[in-house]
């Protein structure tokens, strides 16, 4: 029985450190996985923003050539300037960020393009009044073909921001569910632990209950022994001395 119990308390704190081991491993595992779903939300907020910029450019250089077209003033013309290049540099960073996906680069392979063509409309604009060429008429024309052009880049631009949403709620539910399997996972993990060592303390108390009542029970047994032959002399002197008389 002893060696049974022995046997359990070695077997028990083993199986704790082994699973308080498992614990730490599985937890960072799952702390690597949070992190890179963090990762990727992370990133498809910066798509969705740089899509939103492209947007923000094409309508930064459209009303620049609207007051550039009324008043004449060189400083529409570098608010034209600084919508073309926020424009150019969002494609380049939305491409190079989607380049692992081929819907996102197949949708840029499409917008690119019509927005060249807007923005080259735009320029013609206002190259026609710089070398006092331009009309009304000239510039309605020119603003309708770029409206149409427009409404189809906001269109093609609405697909890749749908499906960047898209992207970012599966991610989401992947980080939350990453999320509560880590806690499950370590909480059932720790709660196991504690329940052996739980039990193992239980059994070493017992043990070391068992061994006081053993060590007291033995200590009587000697003083009773030392008792006893101590007084033997007497008793044997006692049991000559009747068997004398008899």
């Amino acid at each position: 029985m002893r060696k049974l119990s022995k046997t359990f308390v070695t077997g028990g704190f083993g199986l704790a450190l082994l699973l308080l081991s498992g614990v730490g491993a599985a937890s960072y595992a799952s702390i690597q996985r949070l992190i890179e779903n963090k990762q990727w939300v992370e990133h498809t907020h910066q798509v969705l923003k740089e899509i939103d910029t492209i947007s923000d450019g094409i309508k930064e250089a459209e009303s620049a050539r609207r007051s550039y077209v009324i008043t004449r003033k060189e400083i529409d013309l570098e608010i034209y300037k600084t919508g073309i290049k926020t424009t150019k540099n969002a494609i380049k960073t939305v491409r190079k960020l989607t380049i692992d996906n081929p819907h996102q680069q197949r949708h840029l392979n499409e917008i690119e393009p019509l927005i060249a063509k807007r923005l080259n409309l735009l320029q013609q604009s206002i190259d026609l009044l710089q070398q006092n060429k331009s009309d009304n008429l000239t510039q309605i024309a020119l603003t309708n073909q770029g409206r149409k052009l427009q409404q189809e880049v906001r269109a093609k631009l609405t697909v890749m921001h749908k499906e960047e949403r898209s992207l970012l709620q599966q991610r989401s539910a992947a980080t939350e569910a990453s999320v509560q399997s880590t806690v499950i996972g370590i909480g059932v993990g720790y709660f196991l632990s504690f329940c052996l060592l739980f039990g193992v303390y239980i059994l070493l108390q017992k043990q070391i209950r068992d061994r006081t009542l053993a060590e007291a029970a033995l200590q009587r047994s000697q003083s009773e022994l030392k008792t006893l032959l101590e007084n033997s002399p007497d008793i044997i002197i006692r049991v000559n001395r009747q068997l004398l008389h008899t």
